[in-house]
């Protein structure tokens, strides 16, 4: 599962996933389209997702797979 999937599946918009996290859309938009996150924004990533901090890793990759 990539990234946008794991934020659809939730029902956030990439505007309410950056509130959450602490960015703004531009930067959800560019982790969703194969960027790396900076390691600070796992944990927040995973809170907001509701998926644990390796689940997030591994949509990581995914995602870089993809692009």
């Amino acid at each position: 599962m990539t990234l946008e999937q794991l934020r659809i599946r939730v029902g956030l918009t990439q505007d309410q996933l950056a509130e959450k996290v602490g960015v703004n859309r531009v930067t959800i938009s560019n982790w969703e389209n194969g960027q790396t996150p900076r390691v600070v924004y796992m944990r927040p990533l995973a809170e907001a997702l509701g998926v644990s901090t390796v689940d997030v890793y591994d949509a990581i990759q995914e995602t870089q797979k993809k692009s």
